[in-house]
């Protein structure tokens, strides 16, 4: 049926006229107004229309259409008519290469390079119909499009390589590329279809090492057909279990379904073979991480594994990653609780993290149990989960976090940093940074009244935290970045500016003084403190100097004479420095004094005429 004259359709057609028509008219209709072509491609995108997308892509159709109208959009500023005049593009040049006519593919190519993504995949996804015109050109514009930034793109491009090899068989010369895609790949989706890609590869090739090397990441289809094949040839399921896991390695069974029924059984399984004292194989212990990657709800079996493995402290540790992964309400359900954490209790301190861990958990449920135990336990990081009292220095944070969390911001300022010799300056370190992080949220904080008690805590404990590991500061490697930021603190009263907390204290320098035992690296913070300190007290700036000087009796006199002249050059305000004349030589004060000013100037001059007449 046609309707009319194709040059008097309106511009405002209904989409629906697509059905109405023959393609004969249509195509009349398109060619002398080819933006209602579009206009439809428009339409039915958005609304998913199958019946009008087939016919309106029929390649009769579009072997009719103003061709260079079409091209001419493949660049048009429009995301959508790009994306349909790419498409349209790729039918035409089908339509062409089945007709042997020639067409330029870099027209579809280029597309590979849109910033819109839709049009990336569209091309990759496509091209696969050009391979046997173009050969390795299709092959390698593909490789160059697995490093595009969209996963979709990446997926796509292997889903159209992996096409490609079953229909064509083609030698794979970029196996090492999809290798490192399926184990290393940005997203799971595309390590998925790498992998997917690689076991049709090695099922064709025979390569049993390589599949299993990949299978991990594959559909769980693929895995349930690996499975299915091996149980042909050892019949036992748990010998199949054995065989993956030594192949494909532990991940492999978050992708393979094991039920309640069937946990149950394995367990028993385990739990006979370890009573027997029979191992599967030289780890002995293949079986207990298998077990280890899914839920188990019977207790009372994990019990009866945990009793007879009392002797191996690596099969207790796979167990109590079982008893981690085990929820809630299981605990909360069962008689066997409180024997499995006696029973960790029992074996000792080597287990202790996770077993906290999992007290922490219970606490709520199991409060009287959990409160009793608490109190027989004696090790450093119990505080990290239960507010006790502090082993070590780090313990000390950890107790003003716990003040802090609870409100009592008062409690905060009565914990003080105790002189020991067993801190872990890695965790000291590790918390300081974090108590300084939350002083800076703090500080952004909309509303600054409601939170300046609790900054107010967090800043206290950060600044006793900080004066204290400055007092070991020759302790921390040199390149260390914390050792950079702890000297700049000493120094210039900053340990970091953002956090805007300044620390000033002449006493504290006292302290460093007497327990630094690196006696250049103390010249260096005491004379920078000098160099950049405004209005010391002089009873301070007095016993610093002091001890200073105590501290460095007998050492030569050079270096401070070095510093000094460095900050004279500098311009620096000298009259710090003072107290430290008489460290110097009577050559290096003559030197000093022929460019100094002021108060300095005169007191070197004294110096010089005192050590003259002295020498006399």
């Amino acid at each position: 049926v046609i309707i009319g004259d194709a040059g008097d359709v309106s511009t405002n057609i209904d989409e629906d006229f697509i059905l109405k028509n023959s393609l004969e008219y249509l195509s009349q209709v398109f060619k002398q107004h080819p933006d209602l072509y579009f206009k439809c491609w428009n339409n039915i995108k958005q609304n998913n229309d199958q019946a009008k997308f087939e016919k309106l892509s029929n390649l009769a159709l579009l072997s009719k259409i103003d061709e260079n109208q079409v091209f001419e959009h493949t660049t048009s500023p429009s995301e959508r008519i790009r994306y349909i005049a790419t498409f349209v593009t790729i039918r035409i040049f089908m339509y062409r290469m089945k007709t042997n006519h020639d067409f330029d593919i870099d027209i579809v190519l280029n597309r590979l390079r849109d910033v819109y993504h839709p049009i990336r995949v569209v091309v990759v996804r496509e091209i696969f119909s050009f391979y046997e015109k173009f050969g390795t050109l299709v092959i390698d514009k593909l490789l160059l499009a697995l490093h595009d930034s969209k996963d979709e793109v990446r997926v796509e491009v292997l889903r159209t390589l992996r096409r490609l090899y079953n229909k064509y068989k083609m030698e794979i010369g970029f196996v090492d590329i999809i290798k490192r895609l399926a184990s290393d790949g940005i997203s799971s989706s595309t390590r998925s279809e790498a992998a997917d890609f690689l076991y049709d590869v090695f099922s064709a090739e025979d390569k049993e090492d390589d599949l299993f090397g990949v299978l991990v990441n594959c559909h769980p289809n693929k895995i349930k057909n690996v499975i299915m094949k091996i149980k042909k040839e050892k019949k036992d399921i748990y010998e199949v279990y054995h065989f993956l896991y030594n192949k494909s390695g532990m991940e492999i069974f978050r992708n393979i379904e094991i039920r309640k029924k069937g946990l149950d059984a394995y367990l028993d399984h385990v739990i006979d073979r370890i009573s027997r004292s029979e191992q599967c194989c030289r780890k002995g212990n293949c079986h207990l991480h298998v077990l280890s990657t899914y839920r188990h709800t019977n207790l009372e079996k994990i019990y009866t594994l945990l009793s007879i493995v009392k002797d191996s402290r690596a099969d207790i540790e796979i167990i109590l990653k079982v008893l981690e992964r085990i929820k809630n309400d299981v605990y909360v359900n069962s008689t066997y609780t409180t024997q499995i954490l006696d029973k960790l209790y029992e074996y000792g301190q080597i287990y202790r993290l996770n077993y906290f861990s999992l007290l922490k958990r219970l606490e709520t449920d199991y409060q009287p149990y959990v409160n009793e135990i608490v109190k027989r336990i004696e090790h450093e990081d119990l505080i990290k989960y239960f507010n006790v009292e502090p082993f070590n220095n780090a313990g000390v944070i950890y107790k003003a976090l716990w003040h802090i969390n609870s409100d009592q911001y008062d409690k905060v300022k009565t914990l003080v940093f105790s002189d020991r010799n067993d801190d872990n300056f890695d965790e000291l370190t590790e918390l300081i940074f974090f108590l300084r992080s939350k002083i800076d949220d703090l500080s952004k904080s909309t509303n600054a009244e409601d939170v300046q008690d609790m900054k107010d805590a967090f800043e206290f404990i950060y600044m006793q935290s900080i004066t204290y590991l400055s007092t070991k500061i020759d302790q921390f490697k040199r390149d260390d970045n914390f050792y950079y930021n702890l000297t700049k603190f000493i120094c210039n009263g900053n340990f970091k500016d953002k956090a805007g907390v300044i620390f000033r204290s002449a006493k504290h320098y006292r302290s460093l003084m007497v327990k630094c035992k690196d006696l250049g690296l103390l010249i260096e913070l005491f004379t920078h403190f000098l160099g950049y300190e405004k209005g010391i007290r002089t009873k301070y700036l007095e016993k610093m100097t002091k001890t200073f000087k105590l501290r460095l009796k007998n050492y030569p006199s050079t270096e401070i004479f070095l510093i000094l002249r460095g900050f004279q050059n500098e311009g620096a305000s000298m009259d710090n420095f003072i107290p430290l004349i008489d460290m110097l030589s009577l050559d290096e004060c003559i030197i000093l004094e022929n460019t100094a000013v002021g108060r300095f100037k005169e007191k070197l001059k004294e110096k010089c005429v005192e050590r003259s007449n002295a020498e006399k």
